[in-house]
């Protein structure tokens, strides 16, 4: 619900950060979101958190699938976006089995770190990206100049 929520915000907005700035922001959202459930102890606590942390999920991909479409000829729009999809199956696909092998050896909270580091990946990924990704494409009506300002 979180994530419908803040994707509607954001959707709705006039003025925006560049694609980006807004990558970055979102996969860093849902990292700090994450972190509180290393310090939950009950179910409902990790329900409220995790339904807090859902804010941050929609603005990623919102943005991510835009930068994909956008830093892509148009002839490989439907690779790119495939390529951006199957690499969020992959990321569920590893990150389920890792997370249930730590929560069954060590603890659920050692479970959590799964998603929280690689949340902090995808913000550390998207944060080196940053500088090249603002170069390879510009928005419309913004001049090139400002664009290299990401």
């Amino acid at each position: 619900v979180s994530s419908m929520a803040s994707g509607r915000l954001i959707g709705g907005m006039q003025r925006l950060p560049s694609l980006p700035v807004q990558l970055v922001a979102g996969a860093a959202a849902t990292t700090l979101l994450l972190a509180p459930l290393l310090f939950v102890h009950s179910l409902v606590g990790i329900s409220a958190v995790l339904f807090f942390a859902g804010a941050g999920v929609s603005p990623a991909l919102i943005a991510g699938f835009a930068l994909a479409a956008r830093l892509v000829p148009g002839s490989a729009l439907t690779q790119a976006l495939t390529w951006a999809a199957t690499a969020i199956g992959v990321g569920f696909a590893l990150g389920s089995p890792a997370s249930g092998w730590l929560v069954d050896e060590k603890s659920i909270n050692a479970g959590f770190w799964v998603a929280i580091t690689a949340g902090a990946i995808a913000t550390l990924a998207a944060l080196v990206g940053l500088r090249s990704m603002g170069h390879l494409y510009a928005d419309p009506g913004e001049s090139t100049e400002s664009t290299r300002q990401v």
